[in-house]
């Protein structure tokens, strides 16, 4: 986002205490302006192609049309950031229709007494408002697979604003039989981790795990919870993952940048690396690590991320060996196991 740039934000809330909560929190940054409110998805929807927002933070939990509703409704009439907002996380599910509605981001609405979520709020409103709309396409899974010989053990992958779709993409075209462990840590507010799990087994052949402390890693995916590093280690041949309470890495917890160290210490050159779209830097300085012990890393192009601030990073410290288009991220992934279509 440009400096002095002002963003116009509009508010969709079923609470007019809410609204005013929110009204006042935003405008507490000079650099934000509620230049709207509306007290239901229907009134939203009116108001858009008159006041033309930069970004619409709309309430989760509204009867009638929630918040997913909303979204899928303004990305077919008016294409606009979307900053979906929660009072619980607990409570709300974040099912299919969560990622597919065209929401950047889904966050929980700031305490009036924490200052530093309520500046976190003010600048993720600012980033999804600088984002470019990115037309998501069908996936369709593989099929038809053979496995030969593998000089890789572990794939580790990092995503954060946007993430999820990608890693549909990503999980839906890898076979059932894709030998080696996937670990990911995505950026999720905390108690969607059983969400997102169940919404990506959908699509995805592979058995779909949230990490547990001590858990062996054998063959599908691994997803790190919020509120804990996930970190992998090696024993007796056997690959366990590692819960750990150390203190958050740049907000981040879990880090993705304490993921791929581990991962290093343990696989060293055996690893595959995935840095996805993102917001900041989490994960680059571990996908250099993997690079410089000999892995194979591979970063989200730019027209495909939400955000590319962590490709971006990954990039620029000369981590990535591959930059490539989620659809095409598998297919290298394939390549690599020497897993070939009949």
């Amino acid at each position: 986002m440009k400096t002095g740039r002002v963003v116009r934000v509009l508010l969709v809330d079923d609470s007019a205490v809410q609204l005013d909560l929110l009204h006042q929190t935003l405008e507490q940054d000079p650099q934000l302006k509620v230049v709207g409110v509306a007290h239901s998805g229907p009134e939203a929807l009116k108001l858009l192609p008159e006041l033309r927002p930069d970004v619409v933070a709309i309430d989760l939990n509204m009867p009638g049309m929630d918040g997913f509703q909303v979204s899928e409704r303004i990305m077919q009439d008016f294409p606009t950031p979307i900053l979906l907002l929660t009072m619980s996380a607990e409570q709300a599910v974040l099912s299919h229709d969560a990622h597919r509605s065209g929401a950047i981001t889904l966050m929980l609405k700031p305490q009036a007494s924490d200052p530093s979520a309520i500046q976190n709020l003010q600048q993720t409103l600012k980033t999804v408002a600088s984002i470019k709309m990115v037309r998501r396409h069908a996936v369709k899974p593989s099929h038809n697979k053979t496995a030969t010989r593998s000089p890789y053990q572990l794939v580790v992958v990092a995503a954060s604003t946007g993430g999820p779709p990608v890693l549909q993409t990503l999980l839906s075209r890898l076979p059932a039989e894709f030998p080696i462990p996937i670990l990911i840590v995505q950026h999720i507010a905390p108690g969607f981790e059983a969400s997102l799990q169940n919404w990506l087994q959908n699509t995805s052949p592979l058995p779909i795990h949230l990490a547990r402390e001590g858990m062996e890693a054998t063959r599908g995916v691994y997803l790190g919870p919020s509120g804990s590093h996930l970190e992998v280690h090696k024993v007796q041949h056997k690959t366990l993952l590692h819960l750990s309470q150390k203190d958050a890495v740049r907000g981040h917890r879990p880090s993705a940048d304490v993921l791929f160290q581990s991962a290093v210490k343990a696989f060293g050159h055996q690893l595959i690396g995935i840095q996805l779209t993102g917001m900041g830097d989490d994960g680059a300085s571990g996908l250099k690590a993997i690079r410089d012990a000999g892995g194979l890393t591979i970063v989200q192009s730019e027209q495909s991320s939400a955000v590319f601030g962590m490709p971006q990073s990954a990039i620029r410290m000369g981590a990535a060996q591959h930059v490539l288009e989620p659809e095409d991220i598998p297919l290298k992934m394939l390549e690599a196991l020497g897993i070939q279509e009949h």
